[in-house]
């Protein structure tokens, strides 16, 4: 398996109980200068419990969880980047909130929680990613709907 594919396998995957399966349009990319971000966004609660526990990730149902790799683009190799992430819900509310990296082998990603407050189950992300060595940072958005929290 190429080393893209381990490490995406590994930061997505990983996250899900075993048999689970990510909607078609959950997981995305963009590409930012010579750099590549993968990214996801899935309800907290979907995490498997062991892993959870183990990277101290959150399991309640009125959480999402981000996910975000940045690779090269020419050698797909991961990269650490500096990253500045909030998301808007649909009333219009602001959630800062940090992604934290986590290295697993040779894998490297990044992960952060944000509040899915009643309201719609809407949420844009807006990330500013700086891979190392990169002169500035780029802006990353997606929208994703969940399931709100009864």
């Amino acid at each position: 398996m190429s080393s893209l594919r381990y490490l995406l396998a590994l930061a997505f995957s990983l996250l899900l109980p075993a048999g689970a399966a990510l909607a078609d349009d959950s997981a995305g990319m963009q590409e930012i200068g010579e750099h590549v971000v993968h990214y996801n966004a899935l309800p907290a609660e979907r995490i498997d419990p062991e892993l959870a526990a183990r990277h101290d990730l959150p399991r309640e149902r009125d959480q999402v969880v981000v996910t975000l790799a940045v690779m090269t683009r020419t050698g797909s190799v991961a990269v650490p980047a500096d990253i500045r992430a909030h998301a808007t819900d649909a009333e219009g509310r602001l959630h800062r909130f940090q992604l934290r990296e986590i290295r697993d082998g040779d894998a490297l990603f990044y992960v952060g929680a944000v509040p899915l407050d009643g309201g719609s189950g809407v949420l844009e992300f807006t990330l500013q990613v700086r891979p190392d060595q990169a002169p500035a940072p780029q802006g990353v958005r997606f929208t994703r709907r969940f399931d709100r929290p009864q």
